[in-house]
């Protein structure tokens, strides 16, 4: 559902899915998707050349990835230079918001849209990461993650973009149709 409401809010070229193993919904997205590409691995920097070079906007879908991303140089390249001179929008898919790896805190620190989904197991990383983003209110992020990620499949949007309106930072149900929850201070 995220990637379709970013195709219809910014006209999107391609859409580059890298994947670890292949799943039976990729037949779907094909076919639901358009302008798709299957990537089986990860994508080289020059792999990602090849995909963005003459388009004006592709997304990098980075799958069940996270170990080979965090060691990867390519991909610090692609999330520091590449995202903003070639207009690529990365979305990482990961189970954990602090994976071991050289490049990992690099990669971290410029992810500008972190979408966050309940977690039973490790709730401490999202406290720690509230503390990051907010030092001094992180009462105010848990009540927000707290709320937004109560129904089931909930989520909290964290938006780190620069010309982001502060008021704005943390908010949930963001897609076409939901009606949208924006988190404030009290």
């Amino acid at each position: 559902m995220v990637i379709i409401h970013i195709c219809h809010s910014t006209p999107v070229d391609k859409i580059i899915y890298a994947y670890s193993e292949y799943q039976p919904m990729f037949d779907e997205m094909m076919t639901d998707i358009p302008r798709l590409i299957l990537h089986q691995g990860l994508p080289s920097k020059e792999d990602i050349e090849r995909y963005t070079g003459g388009v004006n906007h592709t997304i990098v879908v980075l799958d069940d990835l996270m170990l080979q991303v965090a060691q990867s140089q390519d991909c610090v390249h692609l999330f520091t230079v590449t995202s903003h001179h070639r207009n690529v929008t990365t979305v990482m898919l990961s189970q954990n918001l602090y994976p071991p790896g050289k490049y990992a805190r690099t990669i971290s620190l410029n992810c500008l849209n972190v979408i966050l989904f309940r977690n039973y197991r490790d709730s401490r990383q999202v406290i720690t990461f509230g503390s990051q983003i907010l030092p001094g209110n992180v009462s105010y992020f848990k009540a927000a993650y707290e709320a937004a990620t109560r129904p089931n499949f909930g989520y909290l949007h964290v938006c780190l973009e620069p010309t982001q309106i502060k008021d704005y930072q943390l908010r949930s149900n963001i897609l076409p149709g939901e009606d949208m929850v924006i988190y404030q201070p009290l």
